[in-house]
């Protein structure tokens, strides 16, 4: 695995790399419905990623669509901090919606929105595949997932990336566009990792890892093919 000492030797683009990443992630989970799935793909591509990366404080924003997992289709946005989810920019984003985006996500079949800090992080960039996995962690395992994930995983082949994900329950949870979820996934205080490779064959073998030590109750919740990513930088 390429890792954050690799960027310490090619400082000129390592720099650039690092400035992509953020302490703040959003993500959403939705399923949709084979007639909007065009629609809701434009949208996204053409509108909402530019839309809400042109918000201060946004660094970087990705799309992925399930190879196998709990909802179709994934989108993961990274900020400075979480404070940016409470900023009155975003605030007023979200209270103020283009017609185009209140028309799309109340389309959104069984959605999951939730709002957390980075707790920890190995890699850099993006990879091909996203594995999702929840973490019903106890204050006593929180610290020890921390160290494991710094230290840069190692047991996982073909590993890009990956950061522990630490909820922030008080900014998570729908927008007001939101149909009610039928099929909740994740408690508001759920922990997650997410890993990014280069290559997800054998990925079931690689995860058995998750059965060990304070990751026995890890639940891998989908594996997701990226689509397509956007920096702020690249506006």
């Amino acid at each position: 695995m390429i890792g954050l000492r690799f960027l310490q030797a090619v400082p000129e683009w390592g720099l650039t790399l690092m400035a992509q990443l953020g302490n703040g992630i959003l993500f959403v989970l939705t399923d949709i419905s084979s007639e909007d799935e065009e629609e809701f793909n434009n949208w996204y591509d053409i509108e909402h990623m530019k839309e809400r990366l042109l918000i201060a404080g946004f660094k970087s924003a990705r799309r992925y669509r399930s190879k196998s997992g709990v909802r179709r289709y994934c989108a993961v946005y990274e900020t400075e901090d979480v404070n940016v989810f409470e900023s009155d920019e975003y605030r007023q984003r979200l209270a103020h919606q283009s017609d185009w985006s209140r028309h799309i996500l109340r389309r959104f079949i069984d959605p999951h929105r939730a709002v957390g800090k980075v707790g920890a992080r190995c890699g850099f960039g993006f990879g091909s595949s996203l594995v999702l996995v929840r973490l019903p962690l106890g204050i006593e395992e929180i610290s020890s997932v921390r160290e494991r994930v710094g230290a840069g995983l190692p047991e996982l082949r073909k590993l890009v990336s990956a950061f522990f994900l630490e909820p922030a329950a008080y900014l998570s949870g729908p927008v007001k566009e939101y149909t009610q979820s039928r099929r909740p996934i994740m408690s508001p205080d759920d922990h997650a990792l997410f890993l990014e490779f280069s290559d997800a064959n054998d990925l079931d073998v690689q995860l058995s890892w998750l059965s060990n030590g304070p990751l026995v109750k890890a639940e891998t919740l989908g594996v997701y093919d990226l689509t397509w990513g956007l920096t702020r930088e690249q506006l």
